[in-house]
């Protein structure tokens, strides 16, 4: 499926979350080149520094550790920056809430994630 997709220029993408370690292996020999629902420690294995340098052509939409909501804002924040420091100025990693976050979390980690977005949009 991926060389077809290639040869017609459109990049196999597929959702993947969880503990992904024991796969590295597989995911770069499969000819998929992005991966939905990420899921970066303390949730899942694979941190996305890791991934990116393991997998040089994926393009990583990384869902926001469901587990760290529960820590408060200050934690989220912490965790987006350092998420974002480690995708880089790539262009190849999205932040994304792929998963359910516990109910109102969102109206304290969602600000959160997007001061950490526009903090690094604007030091890079």
């Amino acid at each position: 499926m991926a060389a077809r997709l290639e040869a017609r220029g459109l990049p196999l993408l597929c959702h993947m979350d969880g503990n992904l370690r024991a796969l590295r292996k597989a995911i770069r020999d499969s000819g998929v080149r992005g991966i939905d629902s990420f899921t970066p420690p303390p949730d899942g294995d694979t941190r996305v520094g890791e991934a990116l340098e393991q997998w040089p052509e994926m393009r990583l939409f990384v869902n926001f550790p469901s587990s760290v909501h529960l820590l408060g804002p200050a934690a989220v924040h912490e965790t987006a920056a350092e998420l974002l420091e480690q995708g880089g100025a790539t262009g190849r990693m999205a932040i994304q809430i792929s998963e359910d976050i516990p109910p109102e979390a969102w109206r304290t980690s969602f600000p959160a994630i997007i001061r950490a977005i526009d903090e690094f949009g604007h030091s890079h």
